[in-house]
């Protein structure tokens, strides 16, 4: 079996079992890493999949901070 190195934000969306809207707005906001090589070519390598499945690898949920 072939192992590929980088994946679409669409199947790392479905190798997680999470929604695609979820991991455009991790992306987006730099709580997963990718590689950019256009605005619409955005890719995850097969490491940092890993890390997440292995649970080596958190997402940092940033929280707001009250007005005070």
């Amino acid at each position: 079996m072939i192992q590929k190195n980088l994946y679409t934000l669409s199947e790392t969306a479905k190798i997680l079992g999470l929604s695609l809207v979820t991991i455009r707005r991790w992306s987006a906001d730099g709580r997963l890493p990718t590689i950019k090589f256009s605005k619409r070519t955005i890719r995850v390598t097969h490491k940092v999949i890993e890390s997440i499945i292995n649970g080596n690898f958190s997402i940092r949920f940033m929280q707001e901070l009250p007005n005070v």
